[in-house]
């Protein structure tokens, strides 16, 4: 039996976590095992939860990414994070490659670079 590749989701907005959890969650080979509103609850939840790869809001209320950024490079060094905004300013981009992202997507382009590239993901996880 293959493993399923974990996606942990953490997104502020609520419509669009609940959007991206069952799109996310649609892809062969991969399973939602965390989805949070904000930087803290995820901290909260995550030692609790198996999660490959964390799909990461910038902009959050109580802790936004960067700072989780921080803690999960010291905690969980081995999830590979992907970071999803709806801004997509270079500075922002800059300050997530510093922090070791290096996957760092625009939510307007969820379909054409998010999904294939999970999907890829998944078939090699497998």
């Amino acid at each position: 039996m293959s493993s399923k590749l974990k996606i942990g989701i953490a997104e502020d907005h609520h419509a669009f976590r609940e959007s991206l959890t069952k799109l996310v969650a649609s892809i062969p080979g991969v399973e939602v095992t965390l989805s949070v509103p904000d930087g803290e609850a995820l901290l909260q939840f995550l030692p609790d939860t198996k999660c490959d790869v964390l799909l990461l809001d910038i902009n959050m209320p109580k802790m936004n990414g960067f700072e989780v950024l921080y803690h999960l490079n010291e905690l969980y060094p081995n999830i590979e994070v992907i970071v999803l905004t709806g801004h997509n300013l270079p500075e922002y981009r800059e300050k997530a490659k510093e922090l070791g992202v290096h996957i760092f997507i625009s939510k307007d382009n969820l379909i054409s670079d998010l999904l294939p590239l999970l999907v890829r993901k998944a078939e090699s996880y497998t």
